[in-house]
């Protein structure tokens, strides 16, 4: 799962960054740094959300 996040009155200012999942850890991303992070409690700044299913076969 990855996430675009928004932070400002509208969407023509502020300022975003986007979290990525790396495995179990959370990898978050701006115009100047990539930090490794915990998922923000109660997020509701998402501007996109991107979602995977991953499909496994069982033979």
């Amino acid at each position: 799962m990855n996430a675009i996040f928004h932070y400002g009155s509208c969407v023509e200012e502020g300022h975003y960054t986007s979290m990525c999942r790396e495995g179990t850890s959370w990898i978050e991303t701006d115009d100047v740094q990539v930090i490794k992070k915990q998922w923000p409690r109660g997020a509701k700044d998402i501007s996109i959300l991107f979602l995977q299913k991953n499909i496994t076969k069982n033979i």
